[in-house]
């Protein structure tokens, strides 16, 4: 048995360290011809100017097959705008992909379709609000292998939410979520620092820019079932469980959106794992049923109906561990 744990590990760490080194290819910032609205590009600043909200720039490609690679990807010098990078499809049966970051974001990653990404039309830059972009690099990549035991940072920094009135609250796009291909079991953990104590609420954005409480926020141990806020007297952290209701808005809806006093800064949102050993602000996550259906993954994080030779992930209720088969 110890040999075979080595063996996983070595197997694992082996693929994991070769996985890291995406294979890239770039986009020319020489020349964004593609767009619509009144967006100007300087090739020699690399900068995009926008004069109307929701108006685009971006490459024109006609039909290219990058059935090679995973993801789009742009990196930019931060904006007070939300960016938007969107992938269109030759068929016409295929919707585009897209992803959002908020304001004050450098990087935007969007998944291409697997069963499209063979033929892709265009692919362009949205803003949310009047402003510049100042591109750094395009490029399309392979993804990095999906590991569902690891958990991920989503965001850290030092965010002020300044008040209830005139604040400014943290919003992380529901796209950053599903990007990283969060799925029930898992925690959102939401770590904040208070010298003075205060208290804060997290929602959602719907597509119609209504904001939300989050259901699994309000069960929170802690939360005023009042007026929907969690107050803390000193620094900490809190973990939002996700169930399945959780997972359909963070799939279908805008963002995640963290408001409150003046007094709290918001310092780090991680994916906490659903195999990670930690537990809930609410109740630990129980050990998986043993009557579950068992199911494989490969270390990409595709499902595996008959797996066979290999390294894969198994997941069977919210238990995940890696298998030799």
């Amino acid at each position: 048995m110890l040999m075979i744990k080595n063996l996983l590990s070595i197997a694992a760490m082996t693929f994991f360290a070769l996985g890291a080194s995406a294979e890239t290819l770039d986009l020319t910032l020489a020349d964004l011809g593609s767009g619509w609205g009144n967006a100007t590009y300087d090739a020699a600043t690399k900068t995009i100017t926008y004069v109307d909200a929701w108006t685009g720039k971006g490459w024109w490609l006609g039909d290219v097959d990058y059935s090679k690679y995973d993801e789009a990807v742009i990196e930019f010098e931060p904006t007070a705008f939300d960016v938007k990078l969107v992938v269109e499809y030759v068929s016409d049966e295929a919707q585009s992909s897209d992803a959002t970051v908020m304001a004050g974001a450098t990087k935007v990653t969007c998944p291409l379709n697997e069963t499209y990404k063979n033929a892709v039309k265009q692919i362009y830059i949205q803003n949310s609000a009047v402003g510049s972009l100042t591109l750094k690099s395009a490029y399309l990549q392979n993804s990095v292998p999906f590991d569902p035991t690891m958990d991920v940072e989503l965001w850290s920094g030092n965010h002020n939410l300044g008040g209830w009135s005139d604040g400014k609250p943290l919003q992380i796009a529901c796209s950053q979520f599903t990007a990283n291909k969060i799925a029930v079991g898992d925690k959102i953990k939401i770590s904040y620092t208070t010298a003075t104590g205060g208290s804060f609420k997290v929602q959602y954005v719907t597509q119609g820019w209504t904001w939300t409480d989050l259901p699994p926020f309000l069960a929170l141990e802690g939360v005023n079932a009042e007026y929907g806020t969690y107050y803390s007297s000193a620094s900490g952290s809190i973990e939002i469980p996700v169930d399945a209701a959780t997972l359909k808005i963070l799939q279908e809806e805008r963002s995640v959106l963290i408001a409150g006093e003046e007094s709290v800064n918001i310092t780090q949102v991680d994916i906490v794992r659903a195999d990670g050993g930690g537990s809930t602000a609410i109740t630990d996550i129980e050990a998986a049923d043993e009557n579950a259906p068992v199911e494989y993954y490969n270390l990409q994080g595709v499902r595996v109906e008959n797996p066979s030779n290999g390294l894969y992930i198994r997941r069977q209720g919210n238990k995940v561990t890696k298998v030799i088969i």
